[in-house]
């Protein structure tokens, strides 16, 4: 069990279960991060809840793909580091559409509550994230 948790806190690996669990903790940290800039902007600012959850957005997809490079993926399917950050950030891009697309849909057409909305778009949109990033970077 020990092992287990020094394999997927600290060191390199190229195991996909192991990539899972990290993309997972990151995710989480920077999904708090999003929500917790969306809730800010939106009850205490009083901001529109899509220009707070671009906001969010931009600010949770960064601190992961911190991680992401630091972290998560050590290993690279391309070696241009230039290509990689653009692709990346094209990714990200169709996700963060993918993830604003979904909070209006779930919070205008089906009247659901901007922050749950946020949370159902946010774990759909990790999944697409996570499989489109481990196959293309």
């Amino acid at each position: 069990m020990l092992i287990i948790i020094k394999d997927i806190f600290f060191g390199k690996s190229d195991n996909s279960l192991i990539h899972l669990v990290r993309s997972v903790i990151s995710g989480s940290f920077s999904s708090i991060l999003d929500f917790t800039v969306l809730f800010i902007l939106v009850e205490v600012f009083q901001y529109h809840y899509i220009i707070s959850g671009i906001i969010g957005l931009i600010l949770g997809t960064s601190a992961n793909y911190i991680l992401s490079i630091k972290w998560i993926f050590n290993s690279r399917n391309l070696e241009n580091k230039k290509l990689e950050y653009i692709i990346f950030i094209f990714l990200g891009l169709i996700g963060g559409l993918l993830n604003l697309l979904l909070l209006w849909l779930f919070t205008e057409k089906a009247e659901i509550y901007y922050m749950y909305s946020r949370i159902f778009a946010a774990t759909i949109v990790f999944f697409f994230n996570f499989i489109a990033r481990k196959l293309i970077l």
